[in-house]
């Protein structure tokens, strides 16, 4: 049978436009992608070795996960908490509201721009970058990396805490609340226009400037 192509299956999930009850979505080896649906409460993806797309969505609560492949989240609302968790895929998140947001991913990159959390933001990656922009958090934000440069710019926070290791902190015009900390183990902390009430910032075997 050499030279057959495997066949591929698309299959199109249609909601009627008064349902109101949690909705969960489960496959494997195939990718989910949402959009439009504002009535639920609350929305739970699932799959594996493909990626999760969720866009132009307002919803109560929100849970992703897979493995092996990217979450992207764009254009979206979340009146609770928003859940993602992946393994060696990246983590996108575009103009995102939510009250509650936490995200893991390992082998991979976390992306934020334009992200904000009226509670808590946490977000950790391993052998990965962090890059966040436009972060407005009303309470605690916490970012987390290992083995990857962590970058955050524009964004401000209640209490923050940005960790990584063998590998630099770069941070730009951020604006704290109460207390920033800033810690790097084998890479350097630079920061530029830093205003918190208390900031802290520690490193070994690199500078701070």
């Amino acid at each position: 049978f050499s030279g057959l192509n495997e066949a591929r299956t698309r299959c199109v999930l249609r909601v009627p436009q008064d349902y109101q009850k949690l909705l969960s979505v489960r496959t494997t080896n195939g990718k989910i992608s949402w959009n439009g649906m504002e009535r639920l409460e609350g929305l739970s993806l699932d799959t594996s070795n493909a990626a999760i797309e969720v866009e132009s969505c307002t919803l109560p609560q929100l849970k992703a996960s897979t493995t092996n492949a990217r979450i992207e989240l764009e254009d979206l609302s979340v009146e609770g908490t928003t859940t993602l968790s992946t393994t060696n895929g990246s983590l996108h998140l575009t103009q995102v509201k939510a009250n509650r947001l936490e995200m893991k991913t390992t082998n991979s990159s976390i992306d934020l721009d334009s992200v904000s959390a009226s509670g808590e933001l946490e977000a950790e990656t391993k052998n990965g970058t962090i890059k966040g922009r436009a972060l407005d958090v009303g309470n605690t934000l916490w970012l987390k990396t290992t083995n990857g440069a962590l970058t955050l710019e524009d964004s401000q926070a209640g209490v923050a805490t940005v960790e990584t290791t063998n590998a630099a902190v770069r941070l730009e015009r951020i604006s704290c609340g109460k207390t920033f900390t800033a810690t790097s183990k084998n890479g350097r902390v630079e920061f530029e226009r830093m205003e918190a009430i208390t900031a802290n910032f520690k490193t070994t075997n690199a500078s701070i400037k």
